[in-house]
């Protein structure tokens, strides 16, 4: 189905296209944020987006992983329940414990993203928590910026990397 407006959709499809045109717009305004270089508050906050949209992410990630292993059982008797990204969010599933869920798993395929992910957790949860602690610096918080920013960017690359190994 390829519809030239939201006008050409089934009705009840369309909070679903809304829905990704929604995730699509914010992701070219992370992008064009990240291109404004001259404050460093624009800087920090191009990070934090950015790790807001690994953790959307990582959920979409989780849930595809469940759907093959249920897929790939031989078993009918015992399937294991996917968790939906919905689900997730419900359960407010924190960056890090999105991590802990990814761990859960065993394949090659993740090794590279967990590293990844276990060097982004710590500034992630500095710059959530701590940017207005009066013992951070200026200077301290915009010391790894970029390296930070070009993390997430790796980071994101190697979820979609992985979610299209996926055969469902």
């Amino acid at each position: 189905m390829n519809p030239k407006s939201l006008r050409d959709l089934p009705k009840d499809l369309e909070p679903f296209f809304q829905w990704l045109e929604k995730i699509e717009e914010l992701k070219k305004q992370i992008d064009f944020l990240e291109k404004i270089k001259t404050h460093q508050t624009i800087r920090v906050s191009v990070f934090l987006l950015k790790s807001q949209l690994i953790e959307f992410e990582l959920k979409q990630l989780i849930s595809k992983i469940d759907t093959k292993i249920s897929k790939e059982l031989i078993s009918s008797e015992y399937r294991r329940k996917n968790r939906t990204p919905k689900e997730l969010s419900k359960d407010r599933c924190t960056f890090g414990k999105l991590i802990s869920i990814l761990d859960e798993y065993e394949s090659k395929h993740l090794t590279e993203l967990m590293k990844m992910l276990k060097l982004l957790v710590k500034p992630r949860n500095n710059f959530t928590h701590k940017l207005f602690d009066e013992n951070l610096t200026f200077e301290e918080i915009n010391k790894d910026i970029d390296k930070n920013i070009t993390l997430a960017n790796k980071t994101l690359v190697e979820i979609k990397t992985i979610y299209n190994k996926i055969k469902l």
